[in-house]
Order: C-alpha cells, then structure tokens, then sequence
C-alpha cells in the first residue's frame, strides 16, 4: 500500500512539473487527461482509472476499483497521437481488498495497445505476466511466511486489462 501511495505522489509532483513541457510537444489539440472504464487492470476487478499524459510516450495512472486501487506507468515506444493504434508497455502495481476472503498486492508488465481516436475516445486492451502475493482467508495454506507464520500464496500469472476511456 506504501509503494502505490509513494509512487502515486511520486507520479502526481513529475506530472506537475512537466505540464508546460507535455503541452508543448504534444500537438496542441491532443487532450492531456483522461477517464475510463476498466476491467481488471490497475483498478482491480473493474473500476474507474484517471490517466494523465506525461510526455509524447509516457502516461500515468490512477485506478479505483470494486475491490482494490493501483497505479502504473505507460510507455509507448510511438509517439501518442489521434486516431492511431499505439502499442504499449509499462508496469501496473494494484492492491486489492475483499474482506475475509483475500487480502493482497502485486504487479504485472502490460503488452498491448491503445486507439486513440480523434472523437476523445481511447480503446484499450494489455496482457502480460503478473506477480504477486495474497494472504487468503478461507483457503487452506499453500504456504507459511516464514517470519510471521501466514498464510501466503504467491503466484506467476498472466494478468490483464481491457479498457474504454474519454479524454479532456
């Protein structure tokens, strides 16, 4: 929780910074914020995630979701334009909640891409590995923390997002 806390402070005080500089060398109508709907993701489940554009290649982001919050960096490695498909790669962090069944964090790297259309409209879709570790509350242990005696499990897995976004 720290770590997505710290990174999303982090992220807010670089974006700040870098307002006059984004502006400009983005082209000038290209909208630097956005909304949008997600599946899974950084939000969780699903949820709502701000992103904020922090260069020609580089967004941040914020997700609320049903059963946890994240944040991430975006990298695309093509310059972010309108209506263009952009592939993309990055690192999303979450932390998810549902009392008494499973309590957890962990982080995957996105592969995928993004439409931004000249409507304001970004259409979104990533998969890629994912770890992380969850302490579960009905589930027999699959292992012990060895300093605190938990239960943990910690899983290699493919994660993904599936988003539809408005910018302004």
């Amino acid at each position: 929780m720290k770590v997505i806390l710290s990174l999303a402070l982090f992220m807010l005080i670089i974006s700040k910074n870098m307002d006059g500089q984004s502006s400009d060398s983005l082209h000038k109508d290209f909208e630097l914020n956005s909304i949008s709907v997600n599946f899974m993701g950084s939000s969780s489940l699903g949820g709502v995630t701000y992103e904020r554009v922090l260069s020609n290649n580089l967004i941040f982001e914020m997700g609320l979701g049903i059963v946890g919050l994240g944040t991430g960096l975006t990298y695309y490695p093509l310059k972010i334009k309108k209506s263009s498909f952009r592939p993309y790669t990055g690192i999303k962090i979450g932390f998810s909640v549902l009392p008494e069944v499973i309590v957890g964090y962990g982080g995957y790297i996105p592969i995928g891409g993004t439409f931004f259309s000249k409507y304001r409209i970004n259409i979104g879709f990533d998969i890629g590995p994912a770890l992380g570790k969850w302490v579960e509350g009905g589930a027999p242990p699959a292992e012990t923390d060895e300093i605190s005696g938990d239960a943990r499990i910690h899983r290699i897995k493919a994660y993904g997002n599936i988003k539809l976004g408005f910018r302004f």
